[in-house]
């Protein structure tokens, strides 16, 4: 966090100070947040997905509370669909990764890579606190009575941009409401306020008022960079 501090004004041996800062991440719903002390600003991830080049890696969105999630799309690289996470761009100093005698477990020193096992576009989660990490692969689609589905089944999302971590689809919809949802058992699933947002973690269902054919976009972004689109054709 860096701080700019300017003289304002000097009269009568007042000294005025005017401080401002810059914060280099938002929070979930576009606010920005001070780093809790004791944890890094962020973390990135590096690995096949990007050549491991450290330079690239992606940043998380941190809650600022210990905990820094990222969504990624990784592909198969030299040895395989791993990553390993670093804590400042372009430098290898403090790297993290898996702690082979006790799985599941960020260490420091001695750390392997965490291998997601094959393609896909995964949720990651790192918790500094309980230095364990989480990892999930998704499949998002939109569900509601909104949808062909209706609540029963999900709509899958017909293309994607990995360059973005961007859905998209056009689809029909009625009168209703919908989530968009990645994993069967609504673990990570989201809702909003109105047709064009940033999608809310849990969040309430989206209200659909005229049935049509739509054009959605969601998408993932890197750093917390969340957003939704509903728009009718």
């Amino acid at each position: 966090m860096k701080k700019f501090i300017q003289v304002f004004s000097m009269l009568a041996g007042i000294v005025i100070i005017l401080t401002t800062q810059s914060c280099s991440y938002l929070d979930s719903i576009g606010q920005p947040i001070e780093p809790t002390p004791g944890y890094p600003e962020n973390l990135y991830l590096v690995g096949t997905h990007n050549g491991w080049d450290a330079t690239t890696a992606s940043p998380h969105l941190n809650f600022n509370d210990g905990t820094y999630e990222v969504y990624q799309y990784i592909k198969e690289g030299l040895g395989g669909y791993d990553f390993k996470w670093i804590t400042e761009l372009g430098s290898w100093e403090g790297v993290m990764g898996d702690d082979p005698d006790n799985p599941g477990h960020i260490i420091k020193e001695g750390e392997i890579e965490v291998n997601a096992g094959d393609a896909g576009f995964y949720y990651i989660k790192a918790d500094l606190g309980s230095m364990v990490w989480e990892l999930k692969a998704t499949t998002w689609g939109i569900i509601g009575d909104a949808t062909a589905g209706e609540w029963d089944s999900q709509t899958d999302f017909t293309n994607f941009d990995p360059e973005t971590n961007t859905f998209t689809m056009d689809v029909e919809l009625t009168q209703g409401s919908l989530k968009f949802r990645g994993t069967e058992d609504w673990t990570l699933n989201y809702g909003g306020s109105g047709l064009i947002g940033k999608p809310v973690f849990h969040g309430d269902s989206i209200d659909i008022a005229e049935a049509g054919s739509y054009t959605i976009t969601f998408s993932l972004g890197h750093g917390g960079n969340y957003s939704y689109s509903i728009v009718k054709n």
